[in-house]
């Protein structure tokens, strides 16, 4: 179905039409689109459309690509490309929608507000993308902020599937670390989120802080070893940490951090004086809670 050039004043109604061919909207100006339920065989090709209201595309299936913007294919040929061009009311709505490939450039995006709950693709990047030019190789900050940002409601309400919608697609061809950076994204999205109770985003603060969410296990055993140094500080406090050397009071300072280990017997025959006793108190809850965190890390289940 060829579009290109076409003018629309007013509402483009093509529900639930089916098409095995692509859809060429290039160049075309519309206000409010409605393909709800289309099913097209081919693409969908937006490249210079204008858009000034909503472009409806709930439920609907394009086994090709929804083709944004693709980098020309040589200089000479760039008059020919260029972004769709939103108005400051547009709406781009991808709710429940599939797509084979997801063809952008970065500008792609500028103005539009975005609707991504159960939308779904299989790549990013189609025709001439380049290493470069595709969604997965650009910068993890600006995925969030400038694509699943333009979520609407993103600041007041938590919204988990498009995250994990571009985190698969960006593990699966390989960017593992931005796939990692926009889960735990999604987590201080939820973190953030005013429906979220008091007890949740205090307990992923705490996720945070210690272990990333567990995307970040490292940071446990950075906390880990500023506690063991404190610990050996605070022995050297009292008399008989003095008699020991810096070695000594930091292991000791270990092994009460890890209680289910006994790495020397000479350790619980130290008699410390009482404030320094009561430090350790503190000293063995808080290893225990740090190892605990860790190990949930490790195993998944913070995530």
């Amino acid at each position: 179905m060829k579009l290109s050039g076409s003018r629309f004043d007013g509402l483009f109604d093509a529900a639930r039409i089916q098409t095995a061919d692509s859809i060429f909207m290039r160049e075309a100006s519309f206000r409010d689109i409605r393909l709800i339920g289309a099913r097209i065989g081919g693409s969908l090709h937006l490249r210079k459309g204008n858009f000034a209201g909503d472009f409806g595309l709930t439920s609907a299936s394009i086994v090709d690509e929804l083709q944004l913007n693709t980098p020309p294919g040589k200089k000479s040929d760039a008059a020919a490309y260029g972004q769709p061009r939103w108005s400051e009311n547009s709406r781009l709505i991808l709710r429940n929608a599939r797509v084979g490939a997801l063809n952008d450039t970065n500008n792609s995006w500028d103005r539009v507000k975005l609707d991504l709950v159960g939308f779904t693709y299989d790549r990013l990047g189609g025709l001439r993308a380049t290493k470069d030019s595709i969604m997965a190789a650009r910068p993890k900050e600006w995925l969030l902020a400038n694509w699943l940002a333009k979520q609407e409601g993103f600041d007041e309400t938590f919204i988990p599937h498009p995250f994990e919608q571009l985190a698969k697609v960006l593990r699966e061809s390989g960017h593992p670390v931005n796939a990692d950076y926009l889960l735990m994204a999604k987590l201080s999205h939820l973190r953030d989120s005013p429906s979220t109770s008091t007890l949740t985003k205090a307990s992923l603060w705490i996720q945070y802080v210690l272990i990333g969410y567990g995307y970040r296990t490292w940071l446990a055993i950075l906390w880990f070893l500023a506690q063991a140094a404190l610990g050996a500080w605070v022995c050297g406090r009292s008399p008989p940490g003095r008699d020991m050397t810096l070695s000594e009071r930091f292991w000791y300072s270990v092994d009460i951090a890890v209680p289910v280990f006994n790495l020397d017997k000479k350790h619980g025959a130290i008699d410390l004086s009482q404030g320094c006793r009561a430090y350790f108190y503190f000293h063995q809850i808080a290893g225990f809670v740090l190892i605990s965190f860790a190990l949930a890390g490790l195993s998944g289940l913070t995530k």
